[in-house]
């Protein structure tokens, strides 16, 4: 009789381990693109999850996860890629997809590493909400509260978009800053139609125009250096002695990617983004969105792209030649900011996770 019990309850765990097994459908994979980037593909119940790794020993390593779009729960845990790579700093985009009145009551289910502990908080995604996580040029993700600020209005084309922005304190290098977000509608409203990073210094007022300029105009506040990240950033200095009542030009540096067809690059392809030339390496499919990994053709900074199918723009660039600052500002395009200075943007439905492991630490 024990005998037989014995048999009974083998062969039951042989076939629930064997049921468990195949419920999971788990597959994976890695391929390496160059000596510094490799490309992870997994498989998890039937949900494709693609990590693009990336390092370089006299830099920083870092991964960034795709994922199905739109899902929430398709998604790889944040809290599990910050565990498999040990990495010692973390900015959740865990939220993209998730229900939006859950995400306003307070459960977006993010996590993020602080000084290599693992804290559950609310994702940066829409920053004029909550809180805006930054990794700083000190090694430290910071927290900061946004507050409304009533009386600051942004005009476009002489329409008020929003006379309530949301001003936060923030470190670009060793000083501050204010960055303006909107309340209500996401930078996606602006970001969609004019694509600029705009950084006013000074007591002014930012007027956006049709004709790619803006207008300064004086105000009566006391706040000093605003800036408002978007998808493509003027020129080097341009705004250093803005005045009062100038008008400045807007020069996109990516108008020759937006120019010519993004959906024709192959590998070995070399286009022009962000004033730098990129050597196509790898192609791969993510549902319907093409993505490529590329590097400079000089092999000294690393860059991994992502292209959404329904928009014109790249929405991921990942510059390795830095070592310190890196700013990601959500709401409608979540830009990466290296050295004070706004790379490019990344799409919320593409980016889950960005991880920061310094090498020099």
């Amino acid at each position: 009789m024990k005998t037989l019990f014995k048999k009974l309850f083998n062969t039951y765990r042989i076939n629930f381990l064997l049921l468990f097994l195949l419920s999971c459908s788990t597959y994976s994979s890695e391929e390496l693109i160059s000596p510094n980037i490799s490309l992870h593909q997994e498989i998890i119940n039937n949900n494709q999850i693609v990590y693009l790794k990336i390092s370089n020993p006299d830099l920083v390593s870092f991964e960034i996860g795709f994922a199905d779009k739109g899902n929430f729960n398709k998604r790889k845990p944040v809290e599990k890629i910050l565990e498999e790579n040990n990495a010692t700093a973390g900015i959740n985009l865990s939220f993209f997809g998730y229900d939006y009145n859950k995400f306003k009551e307070g459960d977006v289910r993010g996590y993020c590493i602080v000084n290599g502990e693992l804290m559950k908080s609310r994702s940066i995604w829409d920053l004029w909400m909550d809180t805006l996580l930054i990794y700083t040029a000190n090694k430290n993700i910071q927290f900061y509260k946004l507050e409304k600020t009533p009386g600051i209005k942004l005009e476009v084309n002489g329409t008020i978009i929003s006379d309530d922005l949301s001003i936060n304190i923030s470190l670009w290098g060793n000083k501050k800053d204010y960055v303006l977000f909107f309340n209500e509608y996401g930078s996606s409203y602006i970001s969609s139609e004019f694509n600029k990073l705009f950084i006013l210094k000074g007591n002014s007022k930012l007027f956006i125009n049709a004709n790619n300029s803006f207008k300064v105009e004086n105000i009566t506040n006391n706040q000093q250096n605003f800036s408002f990240p978007l998808l493509c950033s003027v020129k080097d200095n341009i705004l250093d002695n803005v005045k009062s009542g100038d008008l400045i030009n807007i020069e996109t540096d990516f108008s020759d990617v937006i120019k010519n067809s993004l959906f024709s690059v192959s590998v070995g392809s070399i286009i022009l983004m962000g004033g730098k030339y990129l050597e196509i390496q790898k192609e791969f499919d993510i549902n319907e969105n093409k993505s490529f990994v590329g590097i400079l053709k000089t092999g000294e900074i690393l860059i991994g792209c992502t292209l959404m199918k329904h928009s014109d723009l790249a929405k991921t660039l990942i510059d390795l030649n830095v070592s310190d600052s890196v700013l990601l500002d959500g709401g409608g395009s979540s830009c990466l900011n290296v050295k004070g200075k706004n790379i490019f943007g990344g799409n919320r439905d593409v980016v889950t996770a960005l991880l920061i492991e310094d090498k020099n630490d």
